[in-house]
C-alpha cells in the first residue's frame, strides 16, 4: 500500500483545513514547545477501503516528522471482516492511533501520540473532517484510475 499527503490532489484545500496543535513550555505532554502539523496520508490503491489515515506530525521549528500515527476510525468489527482475521494486535494497529513501526519517529514520538489522541482526535469535528478528506482522496484515486 502506498500512502499519499492529501495536499498532493488537494493542495488548496490542504491549505485550508491541515490540523496544526500550538503546545507551549511546562506542557502536560512533555513536549519542547512548538506547533505541530498534521498531515494526513491516505492509501493510494484503487480498491481498498480501508477507512484509515496516516497523520505524520511535523515540528515547525525543525520541519522534520516527529512521529506518524495510524488512525482507523471504524469499529474493532469493520477491520477484522476488511482483514479477514481477528488477530488482536493486528487489529489494534489498523483500528489505531498508535505509532507506526515502520515510520521514523523522534525521542518525543510517544508523546505526539498522547498529545494527539487527547486533543485532535478527541474532536468529532476535526475526525470527521478526515472521514471527509478520506472520501474525496479516494475519489480522485478512482477518477485517475490510480
Amino acid at each position: 500500500m502506498q500512502y499519499t499527503p492529501f495536499y498532493q490532489y488537494f493542495p488548496d484545500l490542504a491549505s485550508k483545513e491541515t490540523r496544526s496543535i500550538r503546545v507551549f513550555f511546562d506542557n502536560e505532554w512533555g513536549l519542547p514547545a512548538d506547533e505541530y502539523g498534521l498531515m494526513e496520508l491516505f492509501c493510494e490503491t484503487r480498491d481498498c477501503d480501508c477507512r484509515r489515515t496516516m497523520l505524520m506530525v511535523v515540528s515547525e521549528k525543525s520541519q522534520q516528522p516527529v512521529a506518524v500515527i495510524n488512525f482507523g476510525w471504524e469499529s474493532r468489527h469493520f477491520y477484522e471482516k476488511w482483514y479477514g482475521s481477528n488477530d488482536k494486535s493486528v487489529i489494534a494497529d489498523l483500528k489505531g492511533p498508535c505509532l507506526n513501526i515502520m515510520a521514523p519517529k523522534s525521542k518525543y514520538a510517544d508523546n505526539i501520540l498522547a498529545l494527539i489522541c487527547s486533543t485532535a482526535l478527541t474532536d468529532a469535528d476535526y475526525v470527521e473532517r478526515i472521514k471527509r478528506h478520506y472520501k474525496l482522496f479516494k475519489s480522485e484515486v478512482k477518477f485517475r484510475g490510480k
